[in-house]
């Protein structure tokens, strides 16, 4: 309701400049209102995402609404860089009201410190019941992965710290973790689920404790689940 008056479009508020101050009221700049639960609770079920690249860093998102979408409702597509998919802290990229496949676009900027993003998609009905997540699709300003890897780490050998790389193509958890040559744990340096894309991160001979190791070689594994991907040496010298 925007002074006193119920608004409706079946397209995006931008298609119409005339809807640019009510769609600005109502969503407070795209941002969606809580649902209504005098008008019940029967959330509606979730829309299916596709991704499309269309240009470097310009990419087309379609959402499809369920078969079973009798009326129209509020189609809402979200970006974040929370693996775990939050709507409370993911951005809105788009609203419409239809209950039609809902194409929209989102470009992504070179300044961008992020490298990967995450897209989902809701149907919230007109008491904004929202519906489940849709699948997750992703944006990336490097291309994505094809597998997972494990690079060399540099420099090697290393004193003060080193740098490990690794590349993982799907969403998922993993572990990266230093081992004695003897098999036991030094320190875990990433243990948390991941979207796709390229990452580093750095040691600096210590155990879990802070306590500086003895100079020799360690080995390096990345894992998800019980199964170690791949594993590497490297040597540290004090």
């Amino acid at each position: 309701w925007v002074d006193g008056f119920q608004f409706f479009s079946y397209g995006t508020w931008n298609d119409h400049n005339y809807f640019d101050p009510a769609g600005n009221s109502f969503f407070k700049d795209k941002t969606k209102i809580p649902p209504n639960p005098i008008h019940g609770t029967v959330n509606p079920e979730a829309p299916i995402l596709v991704i499309n690249p269309l240009a470097d860093l310009e990419y087309e998102l379609i959402v499809y609404p369920p078969s079973s979408m009798e009326e129209p409702g509020w189609i809402i597509i979200y970006r974040s860089l929370d693996p775990g998919a939050n709507q409370q802290t993911a951005d809105i990229v788009d609203i419409h009201f239809s209950k039609k496949d809902v194409q929209s676009m989102d470009i992504l900027s070179t300044l961008d410190t992020a490298n990967t993003f995450l897209y989902f998609a809701t149907i919230a009905d007109r008491y904004w019941n929202e519906s489940d997540i849709s699948n997750l699709v992703f944006s990336t300003i490097d291309p994505l992965p094809e597998q997972t890897a494990l690079s060399q780490n540099y420099p090697n050998p290393f004193n003060a710290f080193t740098t490990i790389e690794f590349s993982i193509p799907k969403l998922q958890h993993f572990l990266l973790k230093v081992w004695s040559l003897d098999g036991k744990e030094v320190q875990t340096l990433e243990n948390r689920v991941m979207m796709p894309g390229k990452y580093q991160t750095e040691w600096y001979g210590k155990n879990e404790a802070g306590k500086s190791q003895s100079s020799g070689v360690y080995l390096y594994s990345l894992s998800t689940g019980n199964k170690i991907l791949e594993t590497r040496k490297l040597v540290y010298v004090k």
